[in-house]
């Protein structure tokens, strides 16, 4: 059996988001429609309820003394993506990562377009489009 690793699984989900970013913004060129990449840092958000709730009482407390008070606010933690979002020199931009309203150079691995095609073709199998 695989055992289901949280952080291993989280790390994987959001490079499929930016693998998938980039096909789309390859399918898309030359449509006028632009694809941002846009990664808000940590923040301070219920999304993290689930961690402290199932991290046990020792790390539940190393958490709330050393992590959570370091968190962006969420307020902070849009302004990325309401720079991608709303900003008007970027409209000759598409497919790229962002990180506190700048360009961000992704991991290498999110970067490689043979395993990003594989991600859309992967994808559009699953949710039966072919």
């Amino acid at each position: 059996a695989i055992k289901y690793k949280k952080r291993y699984a989280y790390a994987r989900s959001k490079l499929c988001v930016l693998m998938f970013s980039t096909e789309l913004a390859r399918r898309l060129e030359g449509t006028g429609v632009n694809v941002y990449t846009a990664n808000p840092g940590s923040s301070s958000t219920n999304l993290g309820r689930y961690t402290r709730q199932s991290s046990g009482i020792l790390m539940a407390c190393l958490l709330s003394l050393f992590y959570w008070p370091w968190l962006r606010s969420p307020n902070n933690a849009a302004q990325t993506l309401l720079h991608c979002a709303l900003e008007e020199s970027l409209e000759d931009q598409t497919g790229l990562y962002y990180e506190d309203c700048s360009i961000a150079v992704p991991s290498f691995d999110a970067e490689n377009v043979g395993d990003a095609l594989e991600l859309w073709k992967l994808t559009e199998r699953a949710v039966g489009l072919s």
